[in-house]
């Protein structure tokens, strides 16, 4: 678990640059030297988190990260942290999977909208709304969905929260509709925005990982898989 990180951004007047090395762009837990390139710094942002698993800004500077169990926090001008979203109770978080991508809609700014790639515990997604379903009940190991999920942030409230009833399920709304994650790894990927504003999402084949890594395995070249998600998100 990483308690902690320490952010490398490029130093622009116009934006703040995280390169992507890591999960999480050039962040290395604190207490790791860094040899930074010319025209970076490393400075600590934030502590007490559990599992930090990505970061990313908005257009006026404003940080945003989440950690695998299923929150998003965002870091204001006070530097004060401001849990926006919290979906643990429906994220699995074991092995590689968890909440492991979020992107800020290209026209954050005017629409407040944050999307989320994650895998879905089990239990909540077949027994979610039903008599059957506890909110502290968790079921690993078994077969399960990935997910994106779309929130609307308040612009009023300097996006400090969700607008109420703004979540939407994109794909994965049913064990028939999502991502399927058959093994205990190559699940959700990464979640990012086309220029021409496309949604593009990374999946993994939901399978036994070291089957499919065989070299001359013949379905090797279906390792990866990529779904797209239309500009009228």
């Amino acid at each position: 678990m990483i308690s902690r990180f320490r952010c490398i951004a490029l130093v622009k007047a116009v934006a703040a640059l995280v390169v992507g090395l890591s999960p999480w762009g050039l962040c290395v837990p604190a207490g790791h030297a860094a040899t930074l390139p010319v025209g970076f710094i490393e400075e600590e942002v934030g502590e007490g988190w559990s599992e930090a698993t990505g970061l990313t800004f908005a257009a006026n500077g404003r940080l945003f990260g989440w950690e695998r169990a299923g929150r998003v926090w965002m870091l204001d001008d006070a530097n004060t942290w401001h849990l926006v979203v919290d979906i643990h109770q429906e994220v699995g978080g074991w092995r590689d999977f968890g909440l492991l991508s979020c992107a800020l809609h290209p026209n954050f700014m005017n629409n407040g909208q944050i999307f989320l790639l994650y895998s879905v515990d089990r239990h909540h997604l077949l027994h979610f709304g039903t008599p059957q379903y506890n909110p502290n009940t968790d079921e690993y190991f078994a077969a399960h969905v990935g997910r994106i999920t779309r929130y609307t942030l308040d612009a009023t409230q300097d996006w400090r929260t969700t607008v109420p009833n703004s979540r939407l399920v994109l794909f994965g709304e049913t064990k028939s509709t999502g991502m399927p994650i058959l093994h205990e790894s190559h699940g959700v990927g990464s979640l990012v925005f086309g220029n021409d504003g496309t949604l593009l999402a990374s999946l993994g084949d939901g399978a036994d990982a070291q089957f499919l890594q065989r070299q001359n395995h013949p379905h090797r070249s279906r390792h990866r898989r990529w779904r797209t998600l239309q500009s009228f998100l």
